[in-house]
């Protein structure tokens, strides 16, 4: 059974979305006003769009709160994406774009994965992107050479989608890419179209302070049961945490199979 896991549960993807903002403006805002400079790893999927609606939502009503976050401040990289051109609608970082160009954040603190119109292959766009983690946390040149309470935090935040499958980012059950360590892994035959992506390692997801587990539907509560409980899951999602936290944001159908007195 996975151990120190907070779970935030919810009626419903929309309520969900803005409290997970809510928190998540919370951590940024503290970040920066210890000097500090903010990062998050965004998601994609459904969770991803329900994200990106609630920061222009939030952002096109004037609420306070939004503006206690210097947004163009903050360093934006993502889980995983696919392997297709910059302006695909597959990409992850489109659901973004609206967002970027209207808190005017520089590009420098957009952290692409690169498509093939600007890489040889998806392996050199993972080496690529691996290289950005490196040159914006040079730490990480030796950083998996350590013990993991040892190390200070990568990431503010983690958000993660799930699949039904129980895969986080690109690392799919059973596929050799989820037992990849370092930071990234290109795939050239992921098990869920397009074939080729470019993902984060499981190693490189629990180098952040804070995971969050971000999953709505009665079709994903079997294997968030099963990652949940069984101690020997071998499911992507049952092997990401955080230093510092640990959280799932379900919806009451995602939850539905958790153990009673867990929802």
């Amino acid at each position: 059974m996975l151990q120190n896991v907070d779970l935030r549960l919810f009626p419903d993807a929309d309520r969900l979305a803005a409290e997970m903002v809510a928190a998540l403006i919370g951590v940024l805002a503290r970040r920066q006003q210890s000097g500090g400079t903010a990062s998050i790893v965004c998601t994609g999927g459904s969770m991803g769009k329900a994200f990106a609606a609630r920061l222009m939502e939030l952002h096109d009503r004037n609420d306070e709160t939004f503006f206690t976050v210097d947004w163009a401040a903050v360093h934006y990289w993502f889980g995983d994406e696919r392997y297709v051109p910059v302006g695909d609608p597959e990409r992850n970082d489109g659901l973004l774009a609206e967002f970027f160009a209207t808190a005017k954040v520089p590009a420098e603190n957009i952290h692409r994965v690169l498509g093939p119109e600007d890489s040889d292959d998806v392996t050199d766009s993972a080496y690529a992107y691996a290289e950005q983690l490196r040159a914006a946390y040079p730490e990480l040149t030796e950083r998996f050479a350590s013990e993991r309470d040892e190390r200070t935090p990568i990431f503010d935040v983690v958000m993660l989608g799930v699949g039904p499958d129980g895969h986080v980012a690109s690392l799919f059950p059973g596929h050799p890419a989820a037992q990849s360590t370092g930071v990234t892994v290109g795939l050239s035959d992921s098990p869920k179209p397009p074939p080729e992506r470019v993902s984060l390692t499981t190693e490189m997801i629990n180098s952040a302070a804070r995971v969050w587990i971000l999953a709505t539907g009665a079709e994903k509560a079997p294997v968030l049961a099963e990652a949940f409980t069984s101690e020997a899951s071998e499911l992507p999602v049952s092997k990401v945490y955080g230093a510092e936290q640990t959280m799932w944001w379900l919806d009451h159908a995602a939850a539905e199979k958790l153990p009673r007195g867990e929802h």
